[in-house]
C-alpha cells in the first residue's frame, strides 16, 4: 500500500510541475502530458543569427534545426503524408479590364509550346471535343498550346487539338474553340508590371480565370511525391507559414471544431488563420512535431484517412496529432516513395 500511495503522490508531483511548467511557456489550451498520458512538449523557439535578423532557424525533432525557409514533409503517425492537392475548376472569362485574375504566368514546355497558369494555379485547358475551354490543376497534355504570330504582333492560340482560341465580340458570350478563320481567333499577349502576361482579344476584352472551385483538399498520402512537400518559413515572433508547391498555405478554418466544418483547409492567403506554431516532444520520447494552429488546436491526423475528413483539430499534442517531420531532398524524395508508408 505504502509504494502505491507513493507512486501517486510522486505522479501528482509530476503533473503539477508540468502544468506550472505549461503555464511559464506559454497558454495551457494544449497542455503538456505526464508520462502515461502523452508526451511533454513544447513551442518549438526561432534562433536567429545575429539576434533581431531574418536568418534564423528552427528545431523540428527528428528533423533537426533547420534554417528558414526550409523544405519539408510531415509524416503522420500512421504512417501516411499529409497531402495538399492543387486548385480545380473555375470559368475561363472575358473582361474589360485587366485584374490579377487577367494576368497568366507562361510556362515554357518542349520546343515552342507555352502553358497559361492563372493567378490561382489553374490552367487554360481545351476540351478535346472542341466544347470549349476549361481550368485544371494538371499540367498534361491539353494545358500546351502552340502560339501562330500573324500581323501586327498577334498570335493565334493553338490547342492540342488543333482548334482555336476565339473570342465574341460579346465578352457575356465568352470563349470558344474555332478554326482559324478571321481576327476573333487574334490575341496581343503583352507583359504586365507584375512580370506576367495578359491575353487581349482583338476586341479588347481581357482573358481571364474566376475562383477555383476548390483551392485545394488537405489530404492523406501512401508515398512522399510533389504534392506532400512543403515550404516552412517564418510569419512572426512564434510562428510559420506552410506552403505548398501550388502557392497556397495549409490553415486552419475560423471554426474548425464546429460540426460539418472542414478543419483544416487550404488558403491563397497567409494570414492568421495560416499561421502555425510547431511543438516539439521533450526526451526521452521521439522527436515528434505537433503543428498548432495560431488561432486554433492542433493538427490531428484521423485513422480514416478519406480526402475529406482526414484531418481534424485537437487540443492535445499527443499519438494522433504527431508528425515526424522530414528534410525534403532529391534523395529523400526517391527513397520514401520506393519504400512507401511506415509507422514510425
Amino acid at each position: 500500500g505504502r509504494g502505491i500511495a507513493g507512486g501517486m503522490l510522486k505522479l501528482r508531483i509530476v503533473a503539477l510541475v508540468a502544468a506550472v511548467w505549461c503555464h511559464m511557456i506559454g497558454p495551457c489550451k494544449a497542455q503538456a502530458k505526464v508520462p502515461g498520458m502523452g508526451p511533454l512538449a513544447a513551442p518549438s523557439k526561432f534562433e536567429c543569427d545575429p539576434p533581431g535578423s531574418d536568418e534564423c532557424s528552427l528545431d523540428l525533432g527528428k528533423a533537426g534545426r533547420l534554417k528558414l525557409p526550409a523544405r519539408v514533409a510531415f509524416r503522420t503517425a500512421h504512417g501516411t503524408y499529409l497531402s495538399i492537392t492543387p486548385p480545380h475548376g473555375g470559368m475561363v472569362t472575358l473582361k474589360l479590364h485587366p485584374y490579377e485574375s487577367e494576368e497568366w504566368t507562361l510556362v515554357r514546355g518542349e520546343g515552342d509550346k507555352v502553358a497559361f497558369k492563372s493567378m490561382y494555379n489553374t490552367y487554360l485547358t481545351c476540351k478535346w471535343d472542341s466544347t470549349g475551354y476549361f481550368l485544371s490543376q494538371m499540367l498534361l497534355q491539353d494545358e500546351w498550346f502552340d502560339l501562330d504570330f500573324g500581323e501586327r504582333g498577334l498570335a493565334a492560340i493553338r490547342g492540342s487539338n488543333g482548334q482555336y482560341l476565339s473570342a465574341s465580340p460579346n465578352a457575356a458570350e465568352g470563349v470558344k474553340q474555332s478554326g482559324l478563320g478571321d481576327e476573333w481567333e487574334y490575341w496581343k499577349i503583352e507583359e504586365a508590371p507584375s512580370g506576367a502576361f495578359t491575353i487581349r482579344s482583338v476586341h479588347g476584352h481581357f482573358l481571364g480565370a474566376s475562383h477555383p472551385d476548390t483551392v485545394g483538399n488537405v489530404t492523406h498520402a501512401s508515398a512522399l511525391d510533389e504534392w506532400e512537400t512543403f515550404v516552412m518559413d517564418r510569419a512572426g515572433p512564434s510562428s510559420v507559414t506552410i506552403e505548398t508547391v501550388h502557392g497556397t498555405y495549409l490553415a486552419a478554418h475560423a471554426n474548425g471544431y464546429d460540426v460539418g466544418v472542414l478543419p483544416a483547409m487550404a488558403s491563397y492567403r497567409a494570414s492568421s488563420y495560416e499561421r502555425w506554431v510547431p511543438w516539439v516532444s521533450l526526451p526521452p520520447w521521439r522527436g515528434a512535431v505537433c503543428l498548432q494552429a495560431k488561432e486554433s488546436g492542433f493538427l490531428w491526423a484521423m485513422e480514416e484517412a478519406s480526402t475529406d475528413e482526414g484531418f481534424g483539430l485537437s487540443d492535445e499534442c499527443s499519438a494522433h496529432e504527431f508528425f515526424e517531420a522530414i528534410v525534403v531532398t532529391s534523395s529523400v524524395m526517391e527513397h520514401e516513395s520506393a519504400s512507401g508508408p511506415g509507422v514510425w
